[in-house]
């Protein structure tokens, strides 16, 4: 058997690439991707490739009596809390000190160069509504969970069983 060793920061960089790497047969295929233009087509696409590359590696690197009840938050879902989920969260200097979830990748000069964040309070509320817009470039993904208690830290390195 193989392990995959990695982080979060890792996980989430390569599915960004892989969005990337799409983008050129997206606009061939003529599916709108661009923020204002992105449609279902465009949003079934992040979605499961954000489930096969971030979630399951997450969930396949947990013991697997945790495995049924593990809840990841869906990419690019407008969630009014995160208690009971597990979230992808960012740090960085224009990031708050607050807990902040991940939402989805934006465009703002190269594609997908943004990443739009959601400002939670300590209880896994959201703080704000609004979507906080941050350079990928000044941030670094790790993993969250909401319980009962609050908001915690996760592990960020994860080992996947292949």
């Amino acid at each position: 058997m193989s392990v995959l060793i990695t982080t979060v920061d890792e996980l989430m960089i390569h599915f960004r690439e892989a969005l990337v790497a799409l983008l050129p047969t997206m606009d061939k295929m003529m599916v709108a991707w661009r923020d204002e233009e992105a449609y279902e087509d465009w949003e079934a696409i992040t979605e499961v490739l954000f489930e096969r590359l971030v979630v399951e590696s997450i969930r396949w690197s947990l013991p697997e009596s945790e495995h049924a009840t593990f809840k990841m938050a869906p990419y690019g879902v407008f969630l009014d809390s995160y208690v009971g989920f597990t979230f992808v969260s960012t740090i960085g200097p224009e990031v708050s000190a607050t807990p902040s979830a991940f939402l989805s990748f934006a465009t703002t000069q190269a594609p997908l160069d943004t990443a739009c964040l959601r400002q939670l309070d300590d209880h896994g509320r959201l703080r704000r509504a609004e979507v906080t817009r941050v350079p990928i470039g000044s941030i670094r993904y790790s993993l969250r969970r909401v319980s009962d208690t609050g908001v915690h830290d996760r592990s960020d390195r994860v080992a996947v069983r292949l």
